[in-house]
């Protein structure tokens, strides 16, 4: 597990770099307007409680909503990840962290006291001309269960994204394309 600790510095860092170099492919497009794609109850009410689908829709749910008290109920307490842990990596903001796309939940693989979920990161992108763009990464999650509730095995999602500016920042705020 990665914990920024004593990187609070890397968010100011990172935001004076995105602006600095104009943001590259990190930057907004002309005209995009990005449509929050919030995990509704709705989308919730499609798994059943205590399920490892619904585990990860209402962990993401709590980064959406920039909550690290409730994301870290959904972390195995073997990662020792704490709320101020969280609290410190959800500074990078959602944007930077893609929490504005919506998880498509694809299929599950149980076996034990583990699960894997495949799922699709989903943001869609609208233009002023109606044009509508949908952006679809292929995602999993591993689950073990703990005390009989699923809990995220790993921090892999937001450990990524912070690999991903520590880059971004090495190569001097260039996409690396």
């Amino acid at each position: 597990m990665r914990v920024i600790g004593n990187k609070t510095a890397l968010v100011p860092t990172v935001l004076a770099v995105l602006a600095l170099a104009g943001c590259g492919e990190l930057g907004e497009l002309s005209g995009r307007i990005e449509q929050p794609q919030i995990v509704t109850k709705q989308q919730l009410a499609r798994y059943p409680a205590g399920s490892p689908e619904r585990t990860v829709l209402l962990w993401w749910r709590a980064l959406q909503f920039n909550s690290p008290e409730l994301a870290a109920r959904y972390y195995s307490r073997d990662l020792k990840l704490t709320t101020a842990d969280l609290e410190d990596q959800l500074k990078l903001g959602p944007d930077f962290l893609d929490l504005k796309a919506g998880l498509r939940m694809i299929d599950v693989d149980e076996s034990g006291d583990t699960a894997t979920i495949l799922a699709l990161r989903r943001r869609v992108l609208q233009y002023p001309n109606g044009r509508a763009d949908e952006v679809r990464v292929p995602m999993a999650f591993n689950l073990r269960r703990e005390g009989g509730e699923w809990r995220l095995a790993n921090n892999r999602y937001i450990d990524r994204a912070l690999e991903n500016a520590d880059a971004f920042i090495e190569q001097g705020g260039k996409s690396g394309k």
